[in-house]
């Protein structure tokens, strides 16, 4: 099972998306700034972690989702880069999933 890691998951698509994956069982967990946004409530409920933004929260291990509000000089987009993973932003993971079902 992969590991679905969001960047900026608190933003109004890239949470519902979060959530819609944990639901189909896949493993998810996401960066956002340290305020609190409601839209991170129902990621709460559901026990999806919520890191501060910081480069060392991305591994190897992970698929990177980015939302569209970030640019390519964030620190986590920088590391992905780094570890030369393949990063999609929100939009072009919608496609892909939809592709699946």
């Amino acid at each position: 099972m992969s590991t679905y890691y969001f960047i900026g998951i608190k933003g109004a698509g890239m949470s519902a998306l979060a959530l819609l994956l944990h639901e189909l069982g896949e493993k998810v967990i996401g960066s956002d700034y340290e305020k609190y946004f409601f839209t991170q409530r129902e990621l709460d409920l559901a026990g999806v972690e919520i890191l501060p933004f910081n480069a060392d929260n991305i591994k190897e291990e992970y698929t990177i989702i980015a939302g569209n509000a970030f640019i390519d000089d964030h620190e986590e987009i920088k590391r992905a880069k780094e570890l030369r993973l393949k990063i999609q932003r929100y939009h072009e993971f919608l496609v892909f999933l939809f592709t699946l079902y």
